[in-house]
């Protein structure tokens, strides 16, 4: 992923991983006070990436100088990604982004107290978002349908309320 953007606009990188083989990545973006309504997400591609599953999620409340805590990432082999997001906040929501790459399917599922919300199967290949109430923890697992024959990756990030709790309110491929 070389950029991605939003409405036009440059988005900011909250991690990157490389999991098994040079095309299998996962990557977390954010973007302070995007524009509203339906949007266009963009994202370049370096190299031979081929295989791409993009989610947008779009919040409230969060707070704009502030907007998020440390990303925690985790690379793996394993049916059971797992990753602690540190300094959760109660009012906190945590985000992550799992991909795994090749033999997985849409039988995958987050782990306790994340709600889904989508997933998307191509080539083999298993992407999927989720999120948390930052009461809950900011532990964010997920098990696989699958052992992933060429790894996977697993990102996670807590967004800060301004204020009152953030909330999600919309999300997509």
């Amino acid at each position: 992923l070389s950029s991605m953007t939003y409405a036009g606009n440059a988005t900011s990188e909250a991690w990157a991983t490389i999991n098994g083989s040079a095309f299998h990545r996962n990557a977390g973006r954010y973007q302070v006070a995007p524009t509203g309504g339906a949007q266009t997400a963009q994202v370049n591609l370096a190299g031979n990436d081929f295989e791409v599953t993009l989610f947008v999620i779009s919040m409230t409340g969060v707070h704009q100088t502030v907007p998020i805590g440390t990303a925690v990432t985790s690379t793996t082999s394993t049916q059971t990604p797992s990753v602690t997001v540190a300094s959760v906040g109660a009012d906190d929501l945590v985000v992550d982004l799992v991909y795994g790459g090749d033999g997985m399917d849409a039988t995958s599922a987050p782990g306790a107290n994340q709600t889904e919300r989508d997933e998307e199967v191509i080539g083999g290949n298993f992407g999927g978002i989720s999120t948390q109430a930052g009461a809950d923890g900011g532990v964010m697992s997920w098990t696989l349908n699958a052992a992933p024959n060429d790894g996977v990756g697993l990102g996670g990030v807590a967004f800060k309320p301004a204020g009152a709790a953030a909330a999600a309110v919309g999300f997509g491929p």
